[in-house]
């Protein structure tokens, strides 16, 4: 399976943005998941309607849908150990951008448009395996225990997504040298 080159400046804001995270409260972190886990499902909703539109594998598709529903549940998940732990309190929006939906949302619509479905896939292979590694990370830095029970639970979940698209990109790809997905 081939691994995504990040361009130096898709780097540099991944630096940017990891260091804004470090410096969020329990509370604010707790928001900011929560919101994160809402635009990766809306990301992968859109790719499940544009995999159903553009009749790429079922398997593609089914996968897309299964993605969106897991990150509606960590959202749902997320929220609801927000409101436990600060019951008087609302979620504040943050200005941070997302980890794992802006670095990158450019490079998923340029190939979905373009037709490059190895890149889509390898793209959302790389946004679980970054996602795993800030999650495993979180997990190893906090002290609260409910924080690390979270972020474990979502390292284990972003683990999952990973392992779910390598074995199809291997699947699809590795049997073909061909970009055609089509069912």
């Amino acid at each position: 399976m081939s691994r995504i080159a990040y361009r130096e400046d898709e780097k540099e804001n991944l630096r940017r943005i990891i260091a804004q995270i470090y410096k969020l409260d329990y509370k604010n972190l707790l928001s900011y998941w929560a919101t994160q886990e809402v635009k990766k499902a809306e990301m992968y909703q859109l790719l499940y309607h544009l995999a159903k539109k553009i009749n790429w594998d079922e398997r593609i598709a089914g996968l897309f849908r299964e993605m969106y529903i897991d990150s509606v549940t960590q959202a749902e998940k997320l929220i609801s150990v927000f409101k436990k732990q600060f019951p008087e309190e609302k979620m504040e929006y943050s200005e941070i951008s997302s980890l794992e939906v802006e670095l990158s949302e450019e490079r998923l619509k340029d190939a979905v448009f373009s037709g490059r479905f190895r890149e889509v896939l390898g793209t959302l292979i790389e946004i679980e395996r970054l996602a795993e590694e800030i999650y495993g990370h979180l997990t190893e830095k906090t002290e609260d225990k409910e924080a690390k029970n979270v972020f474990s639970w979502l390292y284990k979940i972003s683990s999952e997504h990973y392992n779910l698209l390598g074995r199809l990109y291997e699947e699809i790809f590795d049997k073909t040298n061909s970009d055609d997905i089509n069912g």
